[in-house]
């Protein structure tokens, strides 16, 4: 995907204040993005189809979205998937998801490594769609966020009401250079000499 294409992406998060689907902030964030909130005991979760240039840029645009209509984001959420998940979301049985869990019937494409060990192994649902997909086989057509770009977000969700600023020189010395690859997702051809005084929460 270069920088300037757009594709849809699934993200998952914790949010807070909000008990009742039908809470008339759901239904802002519906006139702007897919949404469908869940609740499961004291965690609530709300599910959002977003579009962006990158994973980062998505996810940041839906707690935005998110935030704008009233809802606390706390947190982004991995889709984690036990091997029964896998079967329902696969459309096979739960048999053949033990099968490439222990590395049979998966010829040169090995199964993806558990996120967890907890209950007989939680996967990461982007990885198993990249290899459901590389097989040929039922797999979601939205983009899923890797772990890193969850970890980018909730960096960026904690420091958003907690503005710093730096100058070009400040940039250049903590590393953070829009050039580099650890932020090209964000602003890809930023050359740092040209900033003026920056807000990192920006």
């Amino acid at each position: 995907m270069t920088a300037h294409d757009v594709a849809n992406f699934e993200f998952m998060f914790v949010v807070e204040g909000i008990t009742d689907a039908f809470d008339p902030r759901v239904e802002g964030v519906e006139e702007h993005l897919d949404c469908v909130m869940e609740r499961h005991g004291e965690l609530t979760l709300m599910t959002v189809t977003t579009p962006g240039t990158s994973a980062y840029t998505a996810g940041v645009h839906a707690a935005r979205v998110l935030e704008a209509a009233g809802i606390d984001v706390v947190r982004a959420y991995a889709d984690l998937v036990t091997r029964q998940d896998i079967a329902d979301r696969a459309e096979v049985t739960r048999q053949a998801v033990g099968n490439w869990v222990r590395g049979e019937r998966c010829g040169n494409h090995p199964f993806p490594t558990p996120t967890n060990l907890a209950a007989g192994g939680l996967w990461l649902w982007r990885d198993v769609n990249t290899w459901l997909a590389a097989r040929g086989l039922e797999h979601d057509s939205i983009g899923h966020p890797p772990l890193e770009t969850l970890a980018q977000i909730d960096v960026w969700l904690s420091n958003r009401n907690c503005p710093r600023t730096a100058d070009a020189l400040a940039f250049s010395e903590i590393g953070y250079i829009a050039n580099s690859t650890r932020f090209a997702q964000v602003e890809p051809s930023v050359d740092p000499a040209q900033f003026e005084p920056w807000t990192l929460a920006q």
